[in-house]
Formats: structure tokens, C-alpha cells, sequence
């Protein structure tokens, strides 16, 4: 700088610094705006999952009569089956059972036998859109005793496996065996809103790096503990539980 200011030599190297600083204060601002994005994403799965695990522990540990395996009907022996959509490409359904719940009415403790109906839709691809996995589960809530996989019941997108695995049963007889506990396995993949629709990839393989966003899982034991105690208290035909009229409650259906 000289008497009469500065040159235009020194401005430019003032404006060039200007420009660096500039672009270095907003790549640590995006950058940890990212890191913000990402962590309430990584968050937001895991509250995701959260109640997926608590919303099946709590409809399967009401199951009564539940055996391990399948089934062609639903009737007064439920079932929950082995499980794994790796592979897979249609609706599997994976557990048909009765579930008790009480009536939530002043003065009541009584119960009601609802039936609970839990699917699964695997990742597809249908002209070339890749389509996000879906848990559903129907608790009967109009007490008709139908059991469907519907949007217009509980249901859970973004999937992109399921596994059911592990039963652990009463006895060695398989005619009088019951379901005592089950391993689930759920893994859900989450994009940012600005990631385009058509280059998502739900599948569990094959996807591409940029097209698999951001994958959790969680792995939990549902413990059967209504099915534990005895048979249904409510079929005169079964002799009661040697444990005493114990059942627990917490799926409350409002009563009349």
C-alpha cells in the first residue's frame, strides 16, 4: 500500500483471500448441517424402530394358544412362523393368533379375545420403481374376526427385511407344544427428502452406494407370556393354568 491506497494488484489479493475464507466458512457450515440432517435421520429411524419393537411385543405377548408353524385357517390355536423375506418378493403372512385384551370401562376388568393378523410385503421393483418393504398388522379393531394385510390398519414403510427366527417352545411334543418366545429382526432404510424417489433402492442387495440411503436395524426377543401361563381362559374345554388367572394387559380396547 502506497500514499494513494491500495493497488490493484493488493485488491485482488485482498478479494482472492476474501473468497477463500468465505468458501471455507460455508463448507464447515454444510458440512455440519449434515451432520445435523444425518443425526436427527439416524434418530428419527431409531424412534421408528423403537415402536415397531414395542408395538409387536406388545400384540404378540398377548397371544394365546400360539403355536409354532403354520396354518391354513385362523381358530382357537394361533400361530407364528419362521421368517425370513431375504429373496422373497410376495406377501407372506407370518403369524394368525387370538390375542386377550381388556376393556378399558370404569369399574371393568373383564377381557375380550381379539384376533391379530401380522404380513409382510418384501421390496420390489414395478417398471423400474423400486418399492419400499411394509410390515402390517391388523389387530381386529371392528371385532370381526378378519384379518388382512391393509393400509387402512397399522402398518410400517421403509423396510427393507424381516426375519423371524428362533422359537423357543414348551415340551417335545409338537401336538401340545407352545410358543414361549421368538427372535424378530427388522432393518428399515431412510432417505433425505431432497433424495430423488426414482433412485431409491430398498432391496437388501443389489442397490447401488448412492441409492441405499441410510439402513438401521434392530434385533429384539418378543416373550409370549400370556401363552406361558396356560391355556385360553375363556374355552370351558382347557383346563385352567396351574399358575392361577394371571394375564396381562396392556392392549386396551374401549369397551361399550
Amino acid at each position: 500500500m502506497n500514499s494513494r491506497g491500495f493497488s490493484f494488484v493488493e485488491m485482488l489479493i485482498y478479494v482472492a483471500m476474501s473468497l477463500v475464507t468465505m468458501l471455507a466458512a460455508y463448507l464447515i457450515l454444510m458440512n455440519n448441517t449434515q451432520n445435523y440432517v444425518g443425526t436427527i435421520e439416524r434418530v428419527d429411524m431409531e424412534q421408528e424402530l423403537l415402536r415397531v419393537e414395542s408395538q409387536l411385543k406388545r400384540l404378540i405377548q398377548q397371544g394365546l394358544n400360539v403355536r409354532s408353524g403354520t396354518s391354513a385357517s385362523p381358530g382357537p390355536e394361533g400361530w407364528i412362523a419362521t421368517y425370513n423375506s431375504v429373496g422373497t418378493t410376495t406377501l407372506a403372512t407370518w403369524g394368525v393368533f387370538q390375542r386377550e385384551s381388556q376393556n378399558r370401562r370404569v369399574g371393568s376388568v373383564d377381557s375380550r379375545i381379539r384376533n391379530t393378523g401380522l404380513f409382510f410385503m418384501p421390496p420390489t421393483v414395478s417398471g423400474g420403481v423400486e418399492k419400499e418393504g411394509v410390515l402390517f398388522i391388523d389387530q381386529d379393531a371392528d371385532a370381526d374376526g378378519r384379518v388382512q394385510a391393509s393400509y387402512g390398519n397399522s402398518y410400517t414403510g421403509n423396510m427393507v427385511s424381516l426375519r423371524v427366527y428362533n422359537p423357543r417352545v414348551t415340551g417335545t411334543i409338537p401336538s401340545v407344544q407352545r410358543l414361549l418366545s421368538i427372535d424378530v429382526e427388522l432393518r428399515v432404510r431412510y432417505f433425505p427428502a431432497n433424495h430423488p424417489k426414482a433412485t431409491r433402492c430398498f432391496r437388501p442387495t443389489g442397490c447401488s452406494a448412492d441409492s441405499r440411503g441410510r439402513e438401521e436395524s434392530r434385533s429384539f426377543t418378543v416373550l409370549l407370556r400370556n401363552n406361558d401361563l396356560g391355556p385360553n381362559p375363556f374355552n370351558p374345554a382347557l383346563r385352567e393354568t396351574a399358575l392361577g388367572k394371571i394375564y396381562f394387559f396392556p392392549d386396551f380396547i374401549l369397551g361399550d
